[in-house]
This record gives structure tokens, C-alpha cells and sequence, in this order.
């Protein structure tokens, strides 16, 4: 009981005490900006952007830890899922965001494996992937595999990209919260969606883990209870 109760806490806290000040500073800068638009120079209305821009991140990352912090065993209603299902629904929703062209996502067969899964968690853990690999492509033929199999009592997926990569000194910090590896200026994010996905596949039992090269694209390994 005590634990749903620190779980409460934590994401009213998140989501009001932390929000308010945030909100606070970008509110009076614009309106700091707007009032003395004919005073200020070139520099001061860059400071002022760089204000409103670090305020824009920080309710970002806000937003991604609430969203993390919700993604825990008691919120988990496993049932029996279609992959086919999951996948369609992510792609449905990168669709809505980089369009209906630009990208492929390919797999093998018409009837996927089922898997007993939280679906929404699990729908998010292949977003995540499918999202990083889009995010990290400089190529115009965007393309993302997916193949399944056996691993013991598991079903084991591999979602391949042909992406730009992850260097082998990062490969340590891929997985832990708000740990970005290129600039905010480059790529958008607040560095959590990786670090969901490991909580999500450890919620449902099953482990995580990547195979990449600077410039190889990447290898996402995943396993789920049947």
C-alpha cells in the first residue's frame, strides 16, 4: 500500500509542483519580450530564446519521467496480444508523425506469434524502437525488419534499422535514463524512450539488448513471454 501511495506522490509531484515554475518562467519571459520588444538587442532577445527553449526541454523531460514513472507491474493488465496487432498500431502512429512515405517496416508472414503482454506497454516498447530508428536515419529509403523466434520458453524479436548506428563508447549509457548521446540542436527527445523499453521488457520478464556499430545500423533484441 505504502509503495501506491510514494507511486501517487511521485507523479502528483511530477506532474504539479515541478510543472508550476516551469510554466512560471516561460510565461514571464514572453511576456518580458513582448513588453520591451523596442529595447532589447539582438543578444537579449537570444538569451530570451534560449530561456524559453530550456523551459520548452525541462517540461519535456518532465512529461517522458511522468510517463516512465507510470510504467510499473501494478499498471500492468497482461493479456493474450497479436503481434500483428501491436505492430500495426505503432506504425499507425509514426504515420501521424513523419507521414505515409519516407519509411518501410517490413516482416516476415501474415500471422505473427501471439505473446501474453500488457498491449499498450508493448505497443509503446515497439514505438520507442521503431521511433529511434527513424529519428537516427540520414538515409531517403528508411527501413526497419522485424523477425521473430525461438528463445527457449521466450519469443525472441530482432528489429534491425539501417540507421546511422550507435558508437561502441556509448553503448554502455544506451539504456539509462535522460542519457541522450547527440545534442538536443541535432535530435529531438528527452533521452527516456530506451530506457522505457528496458522497463517494459523487465516488467514482462524478458531482456533487452542491442548489437550496433557507428554507421551499421542497428540491432534491437527483445524477448517476451509466449
Amino acid at each position: 500500500m505504502s509503495e501506491n501511495i510514494d507511486q501517487e506522490e511521485l507523479e502528483y509531484i511530477i506532474s504539479h509542483d515541478l510543472q508550476e515554475p516551469i510554466r512560471m518562467i516561460s510565461s514571464y519571459v514572453k511576456l518580458l519580450e513582448r513588453k520591451y520588444d523596442g529595447v532589447l538587442d539582438g543578444d537579449a532577445k537570444e538569451y530570451i530564446r534560449y530561456t524559453v527553449d530550456g523551459s520548452n526541454r525541462l517540461k519535456l523531460m518532465l512529461d517522458d519521467l511522468l510517463k516512465y514513472s507510470r510504467i510499473n507491474p501494478e499498471n500492468s493488465k497482461k493479456t493474450r496480444c497479436e503481434l500483428k496487432d501491436i505492430i500495426e498500431s505503432a506504425t499507425k502512429i509514426l504515420k501521424s508523425k513523419y507521414g505515409d512515405s519516407g519509411f518501410k517496416i517490413i516482416y516476415d508472414g501474415d500471422t505473427l506469434p501471439e505473446i501474453v503482454a500488457d498491449k499498450n506497454q508493448i505497443i509503446q516498447l515497439f514505438l520507442n524502437i521503431f521511433d529511434n530508428a527513424l529519428k537516427f536515419n540520414m538515409n531517403s529509403d528508411k527501413r526497419i525488419h522485424i523477425t521473430f523466434s525461438n528463445d527457449q520458453n521466450y519469443l525472441k524479436v530482432c528489429i534491425s534499422d539501417n540507421g546511422i548506428g550507435i558508437d561502441n563508447q556509448y553503448h554502455d549509457m544506451i539504456f539509462k535514463i535522460f542519457k541522450k548521446l547527440h545534442n538536443h540542436s541535432e535530435y529531438t527527445g528527452s533521452g527516456i524512450g530506451l530506457a522505457s523499453c528496458r522497463k517494459i521488457v523487465e516488467i514482462h520478464n524478458g531482456k533487452i539488448w542491442f548489437e550496433s556499430g557507428s554507421g551499421d545500423g542497428t540491432k534491437f533484441y527483445f524477448t517476451l513471454s509466449y
